[in-house]
């Protein structure tokens, strides 16, 4: 009765052993690791937008042409805040935020790439 359970125990074993070997033999064979990537920079620390900032953008500079100036690019509003402000929705409307740390933030209305409204929350 002890005969089965040794040979089924020699068994694993042999198969353990096998499978160590052929795992070897694999790590063994395959290429080098890749280089390991050079650190991300860090993340720029956010720059504080100001009321001078706003108010120097002039009517119907483009979307980029503001990104630039206020150093970032903005964040995507809803459309909501253009029909607020008065602006029609009817003509490629788009509507971007320049938000600071402390929560204030710049916005900007823009129809057909150009600047049409400029807004604040929380400016000094």
């Amino acid at each position: 009765m002890k005969l089965p359970y040794m040979a089924a125990i020699a068994a694993v074993g042999v198969i353990s052993l096998g499978a160590a070997a052929f795992a070897a033999s694999n790590l063994l064979a395959s290429s080098p690791p890749a280089p390991v990537a050079a650190p991300a920079p860090a993340m720029p620390v956010p720059q504080r937008h100001t009321l001078a900032d706003m108010l120097g953008l002039p009517e119907g500079i483009s979307y980029d042409d503001a990104a630039r100036r206020l150093g970032t690019v903005g964040h995507s509003e809803g459309w909501a805040l253009a029909a607020d402000m008065g602006v029609s929705q009817g003509g490629n409307v788009a509507v971007y935020a320049w938000p600071n740390p402390d929560g204030s933030r710049v916005v900007l209305i823009f129809q057909h790439d150009r600047l049409v409204h400029r807004t604040q929350e929380g400016l000094r």
